[in-house]
């Protein structure tokens, strides 16, 4: 299919209409329309990961056959309505990933694309035996924040007759937060730029309201009441590896969110926090994050696909120094160094398991 231009001198950018279906099987069909984000268009933005390059489907856009990652399609397949369009943008189809220079310019706009956004819609994948029950378990304990955790308490926590003593249940919670989605550099911008956001595994739904609500009482437990939960307790450094793991990483959502929110978010220490998850391109670890810069670091540097990973990490190091005045880069160096860097400017398009 051949893209209409999008004229990169003006805030533009393409809106995917899904058009209805009465059956799941239906063929998938959509048009494009091209909106001015300054007139705030209506749409909502898909938060989501692409899945296996390799294993694809074909969709019909304006009777054109297109290739997409079988975890959009299904995506779409859930988020069709039944009796009419649905606006939304998906970076995979309403950016033309061949053309460097409109990919530059839209991620570029990529905060105010999901921040505008009526609704973001995280798709976690297609529901598995125990989805249902992970998400009642965050529901139960964002709602009634008096709920131990520790089935000794009087009062505890438990989900069709599960509690935190069943492997069940805490396999199902584990399972919930190691979706591809909680690995994904892109999805922390996504999650945090958003107005409204909701998380939908098949026909299941959870809010971010509840998912940070029960974060923050999970932890309220486990700071005073509910201590004495062994199963709970991290035995080594993989986050996923027991659900007070698992809450980890929700945790850390909340805390760049507040950040963001108080105006104080370090775009070099979020790059930092999240460095060990998984991008496709390595630059995208930087331009991953520039949309939640605050202050200083609003914009700290341009999503430059024509510049190196090293080239890119040199650039933030740059400007981070020309707008604050400090050496701040500097304790970010690790002994996990890129030998293509100068020994002082961090490997941030790596990870903490860089392996040369």
């Amino acid at each position: 299919m051949a893209y209409t231009e999008l004229d990169t001198s003006q805030n533009l950018i393409r809106l995917l209409h899904l058009s209805p279906a009465s059956s799941q099987g239906d063929t998938i069909k959509c048009r494009f329309t091209v909106a001015l984000l300054d007139d705030r268009p209506d749409y909502e933005a898909l938060s989501y990961t692409w899945g296996d390059a390799n294993d694809t489907r074909s969709i019909e856009v304006e009777d054109n056959a297109i290739s997409i990652t079988s975890n959009l399609h299904l995506a779409l397949q859930y988020l069709r309505l039944e009796d009419e369009e649905r606006t939304l943008w998906v970076d995979a189809l309403c950016i033309h990933q061949a053309d460097l220079n409109e990919r530059m310019h839209q991620v570029s706009r990529m905060k105010f694309i999901y921040g505008q956004a009526s609704q973001v819609v995280v798709w976690l994948g297609e529901a598995w035996e125990g989805c249902a029950t992970a998400m009642e378990f965050l529901r139960k304990l964002a709602q009634d924040r008096s709920l131990h955790l520790d089935p000794a308490q009087e009062q505890s926590i438990s989900v069709h007759g599960l509690d935190l003593n069943s492997s069940e249940l805490r396999s199902h919670i584990i399972r919930f937060f190691d979706l591809p989605w909680w690995k994904r550099t892109w999805t922390v911008q996504e999650f945090v730029l958003a107005r409204k956001l909701v998380f939908q595994c098949s026909r299941y739904l959870i809010t971010r309201e509840i998912m940070l609500t029960a974060t923050v009482n999970f932890w309220s437990h486990m700071n005073r009441c509910c201590t004495s939960q062994e199963s709970l307790r991290v035995p080594d450094k993989t986050l996923a590896s027991n659900v007070k793991g698992a809450f980890k990483k929700a945790s850390e959502f909340d805390d760049i969110t507040k950040n963001r929110k108080q105006g104080s978010c370090n775009i070099l220490e979020a790059i930092a926090i999240f460095i060990d998850r998984e991008t496709t391109d390595p630059r995208d670890k930087l331009y991953g994050m520039l949309g939640l810069g605050t202050g200083e670091y609003t914009d700290l540097v341009d999503a430059d696909y024509t510049l190196s990973p090293e080239e890119a990490c040199e650039a933030v190091v740059i400007n981070s120094t020309k707008r604050t005045g400090e050496l701040e880069f500097l304790s970010h160096l690790n002994e996990y160094q890129n030998p293509k860097l100068p020994s002082f400017i961090p490997n941030w398009t790596g990870s903490s398991a860089w392996d040369p």
